[in-house]
């Protein structure tokens, strides 16, 4: 009883082990993310175990009994390629129609010019939401593969940052407006303290006092 409960771990991680590299989902150069976080670049896949080296080059050695219980993301499988999401703003004052445009356009000198984007894929385009200070819209392209959609972003960024700038076309910083009740204005709370104000509202024509 007491070697069937030892060996139980050693068993457990075989099976699993046998289960992962029959199952062919991961293999040596996939990069994965788990359940728990923790993300890298598969290594090997044994019958114990499944090593992977993380973004900070550290490596990470999980059972596999462990491994096959948990969520997985594989960036690699079925296809490498990976979409590019980008959720941007522009404001109400801003012809839609125009920034609409202007986005295809980027989009496509991007397919045209970035080697590391899916040509064939092609560029999307869609408005999301009326928000508090842009109405906000999203553009889709894909990459080639995972580190290829870091360069694809940037590249995408840093073209919709510059032309937006040539044709005036604004993303408003968060604004908001404050409104007033009868009697109170900027200039009749300047050089008050919160125990002047305290309770009671300024008279019609009274003028502010500063303190002392």
């Amino acid at each position: 009883m007491a070697v069937a409960l030892a060996i139980q771990p050693t068993l457990s991680n075989l099976f699993a082990g046998t289960y992962v590299m029959t199952e062919g989902v991961i293999q040596a150069g996939d990069y994965i993310e788990m359940e728990n976080g923790i993300s890298g670049y598969v290594i090997d896949v044994s019958r114990r175990s499944t090593r992977s080296r993380t973004w900070r080059n550290n490596l990470v050695v999980g059972p596999n009994s462990r491994f096959a219980e948990t969520i997985v993301t594989n960036y690699q499988q079925p296809d490498p390629e990976v979409n590019v999401y980008l959720i941007c703003g522009t404001s109400y004052d801003s012809d839609l129609y125009h920034v609409e445009r202007v986005c295809h356009e980027i989009m496509d000198q991007l397919l045209d010019t970035n080697p590391k984007a899916v040509k064939e894929y092609g560029g999307w385009f869609g408005y999301e939401s009326f928000a508090d200070s842009n109405v906000n819209f999203w553009l889709f392209v894909q990459a080639k593969d995972r580190l290829a959609s870091f360069d694809v972003q940037t590249d995408l960024m840093q073209r919709l940052h510059k032309r937006f700038q040539e044709d005036g076309i604004v993303i408003n910083y968060p604004v908001r407006a404050l409104h007033f009740p009868g009697g109170w204005t900027p200039e009749s709370l300047a050089g008050r303290s919160a125990g002047d104000l305290s309770g009671r509202r300024p008279g019609a024509g009274e003028e502010a006092s500063g303190p002392g």
